[in-house]
């Protein structure tokens, strides 16, 4: 696996928890899926270098406080002897025994240790400093250049016409497809109709088994689609877990055949992900062109068919009766 591999699941990571891309966010998530890509990257060791230089009571602190980012670190540490000071306290009580040196050697030499120990601490505090600020220009330099492939990246998901998970036909394209439809029902009277499906209680998924379990199960149903359609139809994803397919030559009748096998089948369907059975089931809205006044008309009626459907139970096709 690339850097730039790495660099872009970093960003991906970032987008799915919601997190803003700054440096700490940034650099805790990439040095996330270094690890998991198991590559040894050099700065994502520091923290555990400074921390293995430290007392145990710092170490559990460090682990009580759930301290990741070396940002963390550096401010934990500070806000630490900002709260002890030890070494002003210290000194005062060496003054105190300094009257009888002998009798005192030990509770001397422990505090003169204590003292050693915090300065050491300090010193690696400002090491660590140091270094955070030689890398906070590089972080900088490369959230510039995570930015611009995102500009980038979005101007060819905009110029394309594919899905980039489901490799379907995207919403541009259907759009365009819907308008070559409508001008062959103009000229030619062909009808067609559309249907409009959703996956039910989607979020539930993405919830409980996590995001990338929920690309899963989009990608399967796409395949679900392809298998069930014609060649002469148009399948594609709406956006989200909305996909709209748009039959040839069909009316309501069709339309509702074609969604009734789509429905039974992903009832049927054993949806895994890491060895876990998700179960899916899916509603769906049917509208036919030659009953409406438009195209708009058309996909409007297939649209709320499809929340009369999520409102009568979910997992059910609805269309116009009469």
């Amino acid at each position: 696996m690339t850097i730039k591999v790495i660099i872009n699941n970093a960003v991906k990571r970032l987008k799915l928890e919601r997190k803003l891309l700054t440096p700490d966010f940034y650099a805790e998530a990439f040095c996330k899926e270094a690890k998991k890509a198991g590559m040894n990257v050099t700065d994502c060791n520091h923290l555990d270098k400074y921390t293995k230089s430290l007392n145990p009571e710092f170490q559990k602190d460090l682990k009580n406080y759930n301290i990741k980012t070396q940002n963390e670190f550096v401010r934990f540490i500070v806000s630490k002897l900002n709260r002890t000071n030890p070494t002003h306290a210290i000194k005062k009580d060496l003054e105190a025994h300094g009257l009888d040196p002998v009798t005192n050697f030990k509770v001397a030499h422990k505090k003169l240790y204590t003292i050693a120990v915090a300065v050491a601490l300090e010193q690696n505090t400002q090491l660590l400093s140091q270094d955070l600020k030689s890398h906070s220009g590089e972080v900088d330099a490369l959230s510039k250049k995570v930015r611009k492939l995102e500009k980038e990246l979005e101007i060819v998901k905009q110029e394309s016409k594919e899905d980039f998970l489901t490799k379907l036909y995207n919403r541009r394209a259907l759009d365009d497809l819907m308008e070559i439809k409508e001008a062959e029902f103009k000229r030619y009277e062909r009808n067609f109709s559309v249907v409009i499906f959703d996956l039910d209680k989607f979020k539930d998924v993405n919830d409980t088994y996590g995001h990338d379990a929920g690309d899963v199960v989009l990608v399967a149903f796409a395949k679900i689609l392809e298998k069930v359609c014609r060649i002469v139809d148009v399948v594609g994803r709406f956006g989200g877990e909305e996909f709209m397919a748009i039959l040839s030559d069909t009316d309501t009748k069709g339309g509702v055949i074609f969604a009734e096998k789509v429905r039974k089948h992903v009832q049927k369907a054993c949806f895994m992900y890491q060895r876990k059975r998700i179960t899916i089931t899916v509603s769906s809205g049917v509208a036919e062109r030659e009953k409406h006044i438009s195209l708009s008309a058309t996909a409007n009626s297939a649209d709320e068919y499809l929340y009369v459907a999520k409102a009568n139970g979910r997992n059910r096709v609805e269309f116009k009766k009469k």
